[in-house]
């Protein structure tokens, strides 16, 4: 936004417009510069704010396995790259949607890399109070999340994710690794 004593660079007049536009032989050409010039003078201060698509079904499954490749790119060590998309695909998907939910366990994935310990926290237990939460993510976030309390010295509070994992998963692979002894041999 331009300020009160700001003076507007762009000609006041359709005479003046013409006058500081560029030469041009043919008044379609003429047309056309003017155009350009004052588009250029009239936008180049306004802020561009790039909005997520709406997807429709047909859409989806590109999504997704654009998302699959982001998760990919992930697991293999490029968080930086990765976490910057994951953040946008967080965004793009309605709560409900199981692309919703993976997007978000690896939003506080990439929290949890960047030592955003509280961030990750938080968006677990969004998602774990979430009734529609997929059932592979839920088991995951909660295997996370009472790591992530270990790893903050939240003992009681992991001890009861890891519980919790026990019961609502009694034959989850996250099991050998539900305790904090297993957080103190990675440390």
């Amino acid at each position: 936004m331009r300020s009160p004593n700001t003076t507007a660079k762009s000609p006041k007049n359709k005479k003046e417009r013409q006058s500081k536009s560029p030469k041009n032989n043919s008044s379609e050409q003429s047309d056309n510069s003017l155009n350009e010039f004052e588009s250029f003078e009239r936008f180049k201060d306004t802020l561009t704010v790039v909005l997520p698509p709406v997807l429709s079904n047909a859409h989806k499954s590109d999504i997704n396995s654009d998302l699959d490749e982001i998760v990919a790119e992930f697991e293999e060590g490029n968080y930086e790259s990765a976490c910057e998309k994951i953040s946008v695909y967080a965004g793009i998907f309605e709560v409900g949607d199981s692309l919703y939910y993976e997007a978000k366990y690896y939003e506080a994935e990439c929290f949890v890399m960047n030592g955003k310990a509280k961030d990750a926290i938080s968006i677990y237990r969004e998602l774990l109070a979430d009734n529609k939460l997929t059932i592979s993510v839920r088991e995951r976030a909660i295997i996370r999340l009472g790591q992530l309390y270990c790893f903050t010295n939240d003992k009681s509070t992991a001890e009861f994710m890891f519980a919790r994992l026990k019961r609502e998963f009694p034959n989850s692979m996250y099991i050998k690794i539900a305790n904090c002894e297993s957080i103190n041999q990675k440390k």
